[in-house]
């Protein structure tokens, strides 16, 4: 029988620490992803996410939660009416006219008439691992 190890205290910097790049996509990126041609409904669903996300400033978690009862209309503006799910700090966010048009492409689908969704989504998850595969799509291009 194998004894087990104790770990010493770590102290100072995690030794394994990785260093991770959050690069913000440019306006060429963007624009490379939003014409993209993706071989199924999943993909499709991962990308216009992500855009909805880009278009928004929203988290996945505070898209997800988003709902039609959020919408409301300012000046002739169409905003969305959130409590962030983070910091439960209450936000309007005037919704640019290609998050629209994402909420009005997805309006009829099932799941977002019977729970009154704007976007529908896959589990964070999933959609991490969709859009990893989708950036081989859109980036090696």
């Amino acid at each position: 029988m194998q004894q087990s190890r104790s770990h010493p205290k770590i102290t100072g910097p995690i030794p394994y620490y990785r260093e991770t790049l959050n690069n913000p996509l440019d306006e060429t990126e963007i624009e490379r992803l939003k014409i993209q041609l993706l071989h199924n409904d999943t993909f499709d669903l991962v990308r216009d996410g992500l855009l909805f996300q880009i278009y928004t400033g929203l988290g996945f978690t505070d898209m997800a939660n988003a709902h039609s009862e959020n919408l409301t209309i300012i000046d002739g503006m169409t905003c969305l009416r959130v409590s962030r799910e983070k910091t439960k700090t209450p936000c309007l966010i005037p919704l640019l006219p290609p998050a629209l048009a994402l909420i009005e492409k997805y309006k009829n689908w099932p799941i977002c008439k019977h729970y009154g969704k704007l976007i529908p989504t896959i589990t964070n998850q999933r959609m991490n691992q969709r859009s990893q595969r989708n950036s081989g799509y859109v980036w090696d291009q």
